[in-house]
């Protein structure tokens, strides 16, 4: 069931795997939110060699089958987080020293 738009856009890996595509150069901050909110990924970068993704725009999302509530919430948080990374980078708040706080 893939989903593609302009900046996100979402592919089932033999439903093992969903490479997850955000606005350019917000996936750092994406892990770190999503640290922060407890919900762990993998590797930023981990599908391009020497995990150096040159958009800085890929996540590779891998399940442990977790419980569906529990993968609900994991994935609701998710999507907050590349919420929060794509608008302070639009509108400049790290260069700013300003944080969202959720």
């Amino acid at each position: 069931m893939p989903i593609n738009k302009s900046y996100n856009s979402i592919v089932l890996h033999n439903k093992y795997f969903i490479n997850l595509n955000i606005m350019s150069s917000c996936i750092k901050r994406v892990g770190q939110l999503c640290k922060e909110a407890s919900v762990v990924l993998t590797n930023i970068g981990a599908i391009f060699p020497y995990e150096n993704d040159p958009q800085a725009s890929n996540i590779r999302i891998s399940f442990s089958y977790p419980p569906i509530d529990e993968l609900s919430k994991a994935a609701n948080l998710l999507c907050i987080c590349v919420q929060i990374a794509a608008i302070e980078k639009l509108l400049n708040l790290k260069d700013n020293h300003i944080s969202i706080v959720f």
